[in-house]
């Protein structure tokens, strides 16, 4: 028997996650071989590092002999958040595209859970223009 740690995963475009296999018995000798569906989806390594390439869903395979187990990948957009603002420490305020504010003196992890839109995020270092 063969059961990975994960049955599906969400992933953004470049995020990695490490899949996990275990062989029942233990002492079982055939490798564990990997495999993805749609390698334009997700990719993943010989030991099981599965990395978000597209949007789009894939299914990783661990095969060992005779059995196998599968994960559902699904990728999803890249969050504009992550690709501006890299500063944990900052204080940001958030501005619609027509000047309404919508938060002040947040954190980039707030950021993250803004609802899908353009927005303009200030912060002492400069202003963004991002999508989310």
């Amino acid at each position: 028997m063969i059961t990975l740690n994960e049955i599906s995963v969400t992933l953004k475009e470049k995020e990695i996650f490490q899949l996990i296999a275990t062989i029942s018995p233990e002492n079982a000798t055939d490798k564990i071989v990997w495999s993805s569906s749609n390698d334009k989806v997700a990719t993943v390594s010989e030991d099981g590092l599965v990395t978000g390439v597209s949007l789009g869903q894939a299914t990783i395979t661990a095969t060992c002999g005779y059995i196998s187990a599968t994960c559902t990948v699904v990728v999803t957009e890249e969050n504009g958040v992550e690709n501006i603002i890299s500063d944990e420490n900052s204080s940001y305020s958030v501005y619609t595209v027509d000047g309404r504010l919508v938060k002040n003196n947040c954190k980039k992890q707030e950021l993250e859970y803004l609802p899908k839109g353009i927005y303009i995020i200030v912060s002492e270092k400069g202003h963004y223009k991002i999508s989310i």
